[in-house]
């Protein structure tokens, strides 16, 4: 029957008490000792694997932190953005109204410069006029004063 078992239909004719299980148990041995190592073999690469499988889950952490971290700084960044927008706004819309009340300010001012041009331009006539008739005096007195004298 054992003989069947393994795989060899013709065992040898032994008489009962004469069979010799030596090569069997020697085998069986070797097969044992073949899936222990096989069994050793699979354990540690068993162990390799977690311990890549942890390396490789940390570091997925650490970049979820990371990319968390990025995120977050994009938002804070995305809002200045949007309160700097709005304040750009706000400015720009003050220089609008600014603008809009200055402009008569400014239209007054270049009037008065032009009425301040005619006037300097009337008075530098008058100043000349007022030296010619200076001059004129200095000559007429320059006559007189020849004419009484002679």
């Amino acid at each position: 029957m054992l003989w069947r078992r393994l795989g060899t239909a013709n065992a040898p004719k032994q008489e009962r008490g004469d069979i010799d299980l030596g090569p069997i148990v020697a085998q069986l041995n070797t097969q044992r000792q073949q899936q222990s190592q096989e069994l050793q073999r699979l354990e540690n690469e068993i162990q390799q694997v977690r311990e890549a499988v942890s390396q490789i889950e940390a570091n997925v952490n650490r970049q979820n932190g990371e990319s968390e971290a990025k995120r977050y700084e994009l938002k804070q960044l995305e809002q200045n953005l949007f309160n700097q927008k709005g304040a750009v706004a706000q400015l720009w819309g003050r220089v609008n109204v600014y603008q809009e009340m200055l402009q008569p300010v400014q239209d007054n001012l270049n009037g008065l410069r032009q009425k301040l041009e005619a006037v300097a331009g009337e008075l530098d006539r008058v100043q000349q006029t007022g030296d010619e008739q200076d001059r004129v005096v200095s000559d007429l007195r320059q006559v007189l004063s020849a004419l009484i004298t002679a």
